[in-house]
């Protein structure tokens, strides 16, 4: 059976405004204009090396290995929704930018330019936690992102605000009951990691409300 036309369901919603048809309404609006979307917070350039380097100069990551998690979960989003084409292994980048230079560690800019890449997506992590309350369980993190193209003498290109573009991402439970075993606790770690990844990458394409991965939404 041929779908009705946008023309055809405009044509039919004052007689599903009767009464008694208002809960066909919705289902209606949402066939002509599709279901709620957030659009992308910034808009990347799709063939452009890009790098996703998460950093935790706060310590608030239990394991080193977090960071890595992250960043290849929104690598790997990004890739399959052809919002990048050539993305650099963020293994790379962390594995650079550990090495210890003349005592120094490298810029963030040093460290797109040693792996190749000419855009650097830049995340750093504010928070990270199972139990906000320590009571509940209610896995949140807080993370600031910003976009730098290396190959300019200024990097920056998104946000204008020096500190970086806040977010957050949670994972909604259904029990609030906090892991205890050492198996539990590294299992809803890396489930969090994982949703971290999820909301790097969709700030930069528009995606389904009920897909989000940002918290609150």
């Amino acid at each position: 059976m041929n779908r009705p036309t946008a023309i055809q369901l405009a044509l039919a919603i004052p007689f599903l405004l009767a009464p008694g048809a208002c809960n066909i309404v919705a289902p209606i609006a949402i066939l002509v204009e599709g279901p709620p979307k957030f659009d992308e917070q910034y808009k990347l350039e799709t063939d452009r090396p890009t790098v996703i380097f998460v950093d935790d100069q706060a310590g608030v990551l239990p394991r080193p290995a977090l960071r890595q998690a992250m960043a290849e979960e929104a690598q790997k989003i990004l890739l399959s929704e052809k919002t990048l084409t050539k993305v650099i292994d963020a293994k790379a980048a962390i594995q650079t930018s550990s090495a210890d230079k003349a005592g120094k560690m490298l810029s963030m800019v040093a460290v797109a330019r040693a792996v190749d890449a000419e855009i650097m997506i830049y995340v750093s992590v504010d928070t990270f936690t199972l139990s906000p309350d320590r009571q509940s369980y209610s896995p949140v993190a807080s993370m600031r992102v910003k976009v730098l193209d290396v190959t300019k003498p200024q990097p920056r290109l998104w946000p204008a605000d020096r500190d970086g573009f806040p977010f957050e991402a949670s994972i909604r439970q259904k029990t609030t009951e906090i892991p205890k075993t050492r198996s539990e606790i590294t299992i809803a770690e890396n489930d969090l990691a994982k949703q971290c990844g999820k909301a790097i990458a969709q700030l930069f394409f528009s995606h389904e409300v009920t897909g989000s991965a940002a918290k609150g939404r």
